[in-house]
């Protein structure tokens, strides 16, 4: 099977693209360092383009997912959030129509990494400072699950919610939510 895109119009990023979400099987949503939140709708083999909004000229994003449960049910599309972490620091919850719902500082240094819990409940960020926090759907700090000496670029999730996998330097390593346990290092 052969996966060929066209693109029809020239509505794409002008700048470095940073970070893509699936949104459903037929939307994607982009953002770079050009401030823009484009949704590319796919039909028929071709990408069609349209810009959500345009962020602050400081709004640099680093990463950025759709909260899980935006593609179950047509209402829980109308209050899906899309995640975005960004180079100051911060990560934001923004809405279908690209509003900000909610800016939080999450770390000193770039937040490198945002990800929703697969079951939605809660969300982690990651950051040069070298922290993986998770925080609550509302943007409440739940914990400070990790305190490294280097910064963290990659983190994930366990299907089930109990573990963080996580990369430092080199290093690949699993941490459960078990308050008394140590990293266990993978590779």
């Amino acid at each position: 099977m052969r996966f060929k895109i066209s693109i029809q119009e020239d509505n794409g990023h002008k700048r470095l693209l940073t970070c893509v979400a699936w949104s459903s099987t037929e939307e994607i949503y982009s953002c770079g360092e050009d401030h823009l939140l484009i949704c590319w709708h796919l039909e028929s083999g071709i990408a069609h383009s349209t810009v959500v909004t345009e962020f602050p000229n400081d709004f640099y994003p680093t990463d950025m997912q759709w909260h899980p449960r935006s593609n179950h049910t047509a209402s829980a599309a109308k209050t899906s959030s899309l995640l975005i972490t960004t180079a100051d620091g911060k990560y934001y919850l923004v809405n279908k129509n690209g509003r900000i719902e909610k800016s939080i500082d999450a770390h000193k240094g770039a937040t490198t990494v945002g990800k929703w819990s697969t079951d939605g409940s809660a969300l982690l960020t990651a950051g040069e400072d070298g922290l993986i926090k998770i925080w609550s759907r509302s943007g409440m700090l739940r914990s400070t699950l990790v305190k490294a000496s280097l910064p963290i670029l990659t983190s994930s999730w366990s299907p089930d919610c109990s573990m963080i996998l996580y990369s430092q330097g080199g290093n690949l390593l699993l941490q459960s939510f078990n308050s008394n346990s140590k990293p266990y290092k993978v590779c």
